[in-house]
């Protein structure tokens, strides 16, 4: 693993939170996206989305009647993604695929879904 490349909230009005998150991270710099918003933050990016966005990019169901921010999952770089998934297997490690991505749900006490994306 090479680091956190991404972390993905979620609300239904998901960019009502962006100058809140803004401010918390110090950048000032907001990306409107079809689902939400972007924030480059210093060493990764923080992508405020709705439950639709969520489902598309990550395959979880968010959910539209909480309209609280939710920490909802974590992208990992990793220099081979199919070293990824050997290792996840062997370890008895439950995922699926989506597009270049292997997902990982929580595990119990966890609370949030680990996503790894090779480095490009």
């Amino acid at each position: 693993m090479t680091g956190i490349t991404e972390i993905a909230l979620c609300a239904p009005d998901a960019a009502a939170f962006a100058a809140f998150v803004s401010l918390a991270v110090a950048q000032s710099a907001v990306e409107k996206t079809g689902f939400g918003v972007n924030i480059a933050a210093s060493n990764a990016k923080i992508s405020l989305m709705t439950p639709e966005g969520l489902e598309a990019y990550f395959d979880i169901a968010g959910s539209s009647v909480d309209h609280g921010l939710r920490g909802r999952a974590i992208l990992f770089a990793v220099a081979d993604l199919a070293v990824t998934e050997a290792h996840l297997a062997a370890n008895g490690v439950t995922y699926t695929r989506k597009n270049n991505r292997i997902l990982v749900k929580p595990a119990p006490g966890q609370g949030t879904h680990f996503a790894f994306e090779e480095t490009r």
